[in-house]
């Protein structure tokens, strides 16, 4: 290995090489030579630095071993050293798979003063509890970002409009469209078909049409089986013509996918 060579030539690695060769591990998918890397480390009589343990950290997430990273996250607290909104995110990602209730808990200690949370701290929480269709805990933790002076993204926007077309509150859904579009949020091919879906699945038609302008104007690409619930939905209220114009002006701007473009 590098190590072994290095310390044959007489060159005693130091800190930021094994953190250098332990992150190449942990990149590559060699989890436990990482880990085995670490405690020669230790034997070595180094000294693991805030870089070491943001390694060690994110390494453990990826591997699913959730309580030894935030034993680890405990123990960087205790020592007093600093923690980027990006390890917290981490952390809260795997709990919102694992437990919902202390991916809670764990955003509250984020909140209190352990780390400042961004907008994909409030996103990830936001997708889960929408997921779960808490809207009520959904809705609240929306305006808490707001109120915190973080604009939600078009993800944060998907997330509640989504859950509210699932709840038949159309209304409430038709406002967030409203409000998401005047925001002028960055839209990429997997919100507007999530959007699309679900706008077409609650019968807010207009609402779909027009995430399908914004689809049209910046030439993203839509899911032919996400959109059949649009088209369906203009069909049960006497309004096929207008699906089929989107049709042909969805593959004339190379926005719907191949074959059925060239089907039209």
């Amino acid at each position: 290995s590098l190590l072994r060579e290095m310390k044959l030539a007489g060159r005693c690695p130091d800190v930021v090489t094994y953190n250098t060769v332990l992150d190449a591990f942990f990149k590559l998918g060699k989890h436990k030579r990482a880990f085995r890397l670490f405690k020669q480390m230790l034997n070595a009589g180094y000294i693991p630095d805030e870089c070491t343990r943001r390694i060690l950290l994110m390494g453990l997430l990826k591997v699913g071993k959730l309580r030894k990273a935030m034993n680890l996250l405990d123990t960087m607290i205790i020592e007093g050293l600093p923690l980027t909104v990006d390890s917290c995110n981490a952390i809260l990602h795997g709990l919102c798979l694992k437990d919902l209730i202390q991916a809670e808990e764990f955003f509250n200690r984020m909140v209190n003063g352990m780390c400042q949370p961004d907008v994909v701290s409030y996103t990830t929480l936001l997708q889960h509890l929408c997921k779960e269709c808490r809207v009520v805990e959904a809705e609240k933790l929306f305006l808490q970002m707001k109120d915190m002076g973080i604009t939600p993204n078009a993800v944060s926007y998907s997330a509640l409009i989504s859950v509210f077309c699932r709840m038949h509150k159309g209304k409430e859904a038709s406002k967030l469209v409203r409000e998401m579009l005047q925001m002028g949020c960055t839209l990429n091919d997997v919100t507007c078909n999530v959007l699309i879906k679900n706008l077409g699945k609650g019968g807010l038609v207009d609402d779909a049409l027009k995430v399908c302008d914004r689809i049209l104007c910046k030439r993203l690409v839509i899911d032919p089986d996400k959109l059949q619930f649009l088209l369906q939905a203009l069909s049960d209220l006497g309004r096929g013509t207008e699906g089929r114009q989107l049709l042909k002006d969805l593959a004339r701007n190379g926005c719907l996918e191949e074959p059925y473009a060239s089907c039209l």
